[in-house]
């Protein structure tokens, strides 16, 4: 006969956020805790800083205390994980952090040919259009 098991995990804490070059991002978390032991985290998302954790912005879950995310738009994504036990109790948020991804490639850089290199060439096609 399981027991039954009132009691949530705590929030999970530290949440921080790194990456966001490209689209993609990872978050990571320090482990929360619970009398029984915790299962799993939800990952909740927003554009919204403030945002309340829903079914509607879940985007994942995972039991290990990091989560990855690739293909986002660039913008401001705002944060939050919360820890489930066996019993399936739903902790605290964590804290909320933010990340500005960008998706954006960069340029690469032409050299520029030095002076004396561009004289050249240009003496060189003076040269063949006298000749003409």
């Amino acid at each position: 006969v399981p027991i039954a098991d009132p009691q949530p995990p705590s929030a999970p804490a530290s949440l921080t956020v790194s990456g966001g070059v490209g689209g993609g991002l990872t978050l990571s978390w320090s482990t929360a805790s619970d009398n029984v032991g915790v299962t799993g985290y939800l990952i909740y998302r927003s554009t919204s800083s403030g945002f309340t954790p829903s079914a509607a912005n879940e985007v994942g879950q995972t039991s290990s205390t990091s989560f990855s995310e690739t293909g986002l738009s660039s913008g401001t994504y705002y944060y939050l994980v919360k820890a489930i036990d066996a019993a399936g109790n739903l902790g605290s948020a964590s804290n909320q952090t933010a990340i500005t991804v960008t998706t954006g490639t960069q340029s690469a850089s032409v050299p520029l040919l030095p002076l004396w290199a561009m004289l050249a060439l240009a003496i060189g096609l003076l040269r063949v259009i006298i000749r003409r």
